[in-house]
């Protein structure tokens, strides 16, 4: 889905210099002058003018439409080696080995970005507008590799298995009448309550992290919506500005996720009581 379908900003420029510049349309235009040349009249412009009418007030009001002609022109935009150069993401935007779901979501925003930069060409935008979309790549790919990260340990260690730990430690300690071993296993109990709340703040973290990767998401196709709604390049330039810092968390998100991580290193079932 592209964001013309999920947004209703499309102002109809974009659509209209689209439809006309299609290649199909250019070809029918040409057979028009010919037909009138060759007969000597003005009968084949005529339908021509009122076809093109036709198919530019199609154009205008269907996003299926609004979708193919966008689609036709970044394939086209796309066989251009050149085009293909300028508009591909940098190497490297998503660091770390990631899993074919995090690498497709990484790969389906990386095509986003190199449609808006086909589209920019289009509209001979400034490529200094755009120069904000490589770093919005690398941050959304640090994003993904610690989403990744953080689903991957709390897959292994969940919170049930620390609760199911706590009340065995607890009730071992309510049941326990040496006061030597008692102490030690309400040591142990203060150390897995402090270790569950901890995972209970790395389960937020996770998914508050998954909430704004989608909303970034949504934002950056919403951006190629304004590209090719025919935004001005002040307004492009305060939008990606602003998705730069949306991004401000993550730095902050990463330094205290992977502290929280390193506390886990050690299992907890080495400090507990023997089971019975």
């Amino acid at each position: 889905m592209t964001g013309l379908t999920m947004h209703g900003r499309d102002n109809g420029r974009g659509t209209w210099r689209l439809a006309v510049v299609n290649q199909t349309n250019v070809i029918l235009l040409a057979g028009a002058i010919a037909f009138a040349v060759a007969l000597w009249s003005l009968w084949p412009l005529v339908i021509w003018v009122v076809a093109e009418g036709l198919w530019l007030f199609a154009c205008g009001i269907s996003p299926g439409l609004r979708d193919w002609l966008l689609a036709r022109r970044l394939a086209h935009g796309a066989s251009d080696p050149a085009n293909l150069a300028a508009a591909s993401p940098r190497p490297g935007s998503a660091p770390g080995a990631l899993t074919p779901a995090y690498a497709d979501r990484v790969g389906s925003l990386e095509r986003v970005v190199a449609e808006i930069h086909l589209l920019a060409q289009e509209r001979q935008l400034q490529r200094d507008s755009l120069a904000g979309l490589g770093p919005l790549l690398e941050a959304f790919g640090r994003m993904a590799v610690l989403h990744q990260r953080l689903s991957h340990f709390l897959s292994r260690m969940t919170s049930e298995r620390l609760r199911e730990e706590l009340a065995r430690i607890s009730n071992s300690a309510a049941a326990e009448q040496d006061p030597g071993i008692k102490l030690s296993l309400r040591q142990s109990l203060t150390l897995i309550q402090r270790r569950l709340a901890q995972h209970e703040k790395l389960e937020s973290t996770q998914r508050a992290l998954g909430i704004k990767m989608s909303t970034f998401e949504l934002s950056v196709e919403y951006l190629r919506s304004q590209v090719f709604g025919g935004a001005s390049e002040s307004e492009l330039v305060a939008e990606i500005n602003e998705l730069r810092s949306s991004t401000g968390f993550l730095l902050a998100t990463e330094s205290e996720a992977q502290a929280q991580l390193a506390r886990f290193e050690h299992p907890i079932t080495a400090v507990g009581a023997p089971r019975r």
